[in-house]
C-alpha cells in the first residue's frame, strides 16, 4: 500500500509539471519587450538630451555614446530575461528527470513486489511446495496437454499431527510436517504434483496408467507417512489417511475432485486411518448424510431439541422405585422421535458428544433438584462417554452443576463403560477419584462385555456393577445351568467386593424371578418399564408414593 501511494505522488508530481516552452510566443514576448525598451529610450533619451544639449557637435557625440549604452543596456536585458527562462526550463527539466528515475527505480520495486506475491500465493512458504491455489492452476495446465486419459488426484491427511502440536508445541509439528514433505517428493513421480493444501494436509496429482500403479503407489504413500516421531521421553506414532478421486470418472474439474478426494479420505479416516480409499458415488450419498446429521445435532443443541427420558431402576426386594437412568432422545423436527442409536455414534466422531453429555448432565440435576423439592428421595443414573470422561473441563462443570442445584449427597451417580476407562487408565482412575470427591456414585456399565478383569474391579473406584443385558437374555429359573452359573459368579462377585449389583435388560417375569431368588439387587428393563418423560415417571411413581 505504501509502494503504491508513492506511485501514485510521483506521477502526480511528473504529470504536474507545464513546461510553457512555444517558441513563437517567446519569440513576440522577448520582441514586444525589446521595442518598448527600444521606443522607450529613444523617446526619453532624445527628449532629455534635446533639452540638456545645445551644442551640435557635442550632441552628436552624446547620440553616439547613447547608442553604445542602448546596445549594452537591450543586451544586457535579453541575456537577463533569456537566463530566467532558461533556468525555469532546467529546473522544470531536472525534475521531470528525477522524477522518472524515481519511478523507474519504483517500477523496478513492484516487479520485485510482484515476484515475490506471486511466490506467496502460489507456494506453500514453510515447505516450498505448491499451495490450493498453485496446485488448481498446475492441475488445469495438465488436463490441457491432452495427453493423459485418466489423472489421479490423492488428497492426504496426516493423522495425529494434533497430538504432536498439543504435547511439543507447534514448532515440532511443523518439523515433522517438512519431514513429511520431503520424503513424499522423494517418493513422487517426475509427472507428478506434489501440494500442501493446508496445516497437515497433502495432495498429489498424477498421470495414471492403471489401476494397478494406482494402488501400488497409494500403498507407498501410506508407508510413507507412517512415521515414529521420538523427541524428549515422547514417541508418537504418525500416520496418513488417502482419498483418492479419479478424472474424469469422479469429476470434471479441480474442485469437484478435491471435494471427492477429501470424501474418501474422510472414510479411509473413519475406517480406522492408515490406511486408503477410493471415491464411488456411494461415499458421497453415506458423507452427505454424516455431514447433514452433524449440523442438526449442532442446530439440536442450540434449538433444544433434545429431550431426556428416564428408565426406572427397581429394588428386586421389594419393587419400588430407588433411581432412574437418564437417557437422551431427539425430537427431530422432520425424521420425529430418535433414540441415541440414530446419532450418538456420529456425536462421538463429529466431537460433539462433549457438549451433549454436558447438557445432559446439566438437565438431569435440575430435574432430580426438581423432584427432590419436592421431598422425593430417588437416585439418578446419567452416562458418561468416553470422550466426555477425558474433557479438560468435566470435573469444574460437574462441581459447578452440583452445587447450582443443591442436590443431596450420593444421589448423582455416573454411568461409565470399561471401554472408556481403558484409553487412559491412570487418568481414569484421578478423574473418577475427583467424582467421588463430589458424592458422585460411580457404576461400571455394560459389565460383561469389555475387559472385565478382576484386577481393574480392584483398582477402579467403583459403588455400582451393572450386567449387561446379552447375559440377562438367556437366564430363566429353568434355564441353561451355564449363563445361570454365570451371573450367579457376577453377583457374588460385587456382592465380595461390597458393589451394588444392577441387572439391566430385563424383560420377562422368569428373569426377574431368577434375580431376585439369586440376590440381585436391583433390576431394570421393559419387563418394570420403558424410558418415559419425566411428567409419566411423576404420574406413576411418585403421586402413588405420597
Amino acid at each position: 500500500m505504501n509502494n503504491e501511494k508513492k506511485l501514485t505522488h510521483l506521477l502526480s508530481q511528473v504529470s504536474g509539471k507545464h513546461i510553457k516552452v512555444k517558441p513563437h510566443k517567446e519569440a513576440i514576448y522577448i520582441t514586444v519587450l525589446y521595442l518598448i525598451f527600444g521606443v522607450l529610450w529613444i523617446f526619453f533619451s532624445d527628449s532629455i538630451l534635446n533639452t540638456l544639449v545645445k551644442d551640435v557637435k557635442i550632441l552628436q557625440k552624446v547620440q553616439l555614446i547613447k547608442g553604445w549604452v542602448y546596445v549594452f543596456i537591450t543586451a544586457g536585458f535579453i541575456y537577463l530575461i533569456m537566463l530566467y527562462r532558461m533556468k525555469l526550463l532546467e529546473s522544470a527539466t531536472n525534475e521531470i528527470h528525477e522524477g522518472y528515475s524515481n519511478l523507474t527505480a519504483m517500477t523496478e520495486e513492484l516487479i520485485e513486489k510482484e515476484d515475490e506475491i506471486y511466490e506467496l500465493s502460489h507456494y506453500d512458504p514453510m515447505t516450498g511446495l505448491l499451495n490450493w491455489l498453485g496446485l488448481s492452476i498446475a492441475f488445469e495446465h495438465l488436463i490441457q496437454e491432452k495427453n493423459h486419459k485418466k489423472i489421479a488426484l490423492m488428497y492426504i491427511d496426516v493423522d495425529n499431527i494434533k497430538h504432536i502440536n498439543e504435547t511439543l508445541g507447534h514448532e515440532n509439528g511443523n518439523m515433522l510436517l517438512k519431514r513429511i514433505a520431503l520424503k513424499l517428493d522423494e517418493l513422487c513421480h517426475k509427472n507428478s504434483i506434489l501440494s500442501r493444501v493446508s496445516g497437515d494436509e497433502f495432495v498429489i496429482v498424477m498421470p495414471l496408467e492403471n489401476k494397478d500403479t494406482l494402488e501400488a503407489f497409494a500403498k507407498d504413500i501410506i508407508k510413507t507417512v507412517r512415521t515414529e516421531w521420538h523427541y524428549d521421553h515422547y514417541e508418537f506414532l504418525v500416520t496418513g489417511s488417502l482419498g483418492i478421486a479419479l478424472y474424469p470418472e469422479h469429476g470434471q474439474g479441480f474442485d469437484q475432485l478435491m471435494k471427492h478426494a477429501d470424501l474418501a479420505m474422510f472414510i479411509a479416516k473413519d475406517n480406522g486411518k492408515n490406511q486408503y480409499s477410493v471415491y464411488h458415488d456411494t461415499i458421497g450419498m453415506e458423507t452427505k448424510n454424516y455431514v447433514e446429521v452433524v449440523s442438526q445435532i449442532r442446530h439440536a443443541i442450540e434449538k433444544e431439541e433434545f429431550i431426556l427420558y428416564y428408565q426406572p431402576i427397581i429394588d428386586l426386594s421389594n419393587g419400588k422405585l430407588v433411581a432412574v437412568e437418564a437417557l437422551i432422545r431427539w425430537e427431530h423436527p422432520t425424521r420425529g422421535f430418535l433414540t441415541p442409536y440414530h446419532f450418538i455414534d456420529i456425536a462421538e466422531k463429529s466431537g460433539q458428544i462433549s457438549k451433549i453429555g454436558k447438557w445432559v448432565f446439566e438437565k438431569a440435576c435440575r430435574q432430580l433438584k426438581n423432584w427432590q423439592e419436592n421431598d422425593i428421595k430417588i437416585k439418578m443414573s446419567i452416562n458418561l462417554s468416553g470422550k466426555r470422561l477425558f474433557d479438560e473441563n468435566l470435573i469444574e462443570d460437574m462441581k459447578r452443576t452440583l452445587k447450582e442445584n443443591d442436590l443431596r449427597k450420593g444421589s448423582v451417580q455416573i454411568e461409565i463403560t470399561e471401554t472408556a476407562v481403558m484409553k487412559n487408565i491412570q487418568l481414569a482412575i484421578d478423574l473418577l477419584h475427583k467424582m467421588r470427591d463430589l458424592d458422585i456414585k460411580i457404576a461400571l456399565d455394560d459389565f460383561g462385555t469389555g475387559y472385565s478383569s478382576l484386577t481393574y474391579l480392584q483398582i477402579f473406584p467403583i459403588d455400582v456393577l451393572k450386567i449387561d443385558k446379552e447375559f440377562i437374555s438367556n437366564i430363566s429359573i429353568a434355564g441353561m445351568e451355564k449363563e445361570n452359573n454365570i451371573i450367579n459368579a457376577i453377583i457374588n462377585l460385587a456382592h465380595s467386593m461390597n458393589l451394588d449389583i444392577v441387572a439391566e435388560g430385563i424383560e420377562t417375569y422368569d428373569q426377574a424371578e431368577y434375580l431376585l431368588i439369586n440376590d440381585c439387587d436391583f433390576g431394570q428393563g421393559y419387563y418394570y418399564d420403558r424410558p418415559m418423560p419425566a411428567e409419566d415417571i411423576e404420574n406413576k411413581y411418585f403421586v402413588k408414593h405420597k
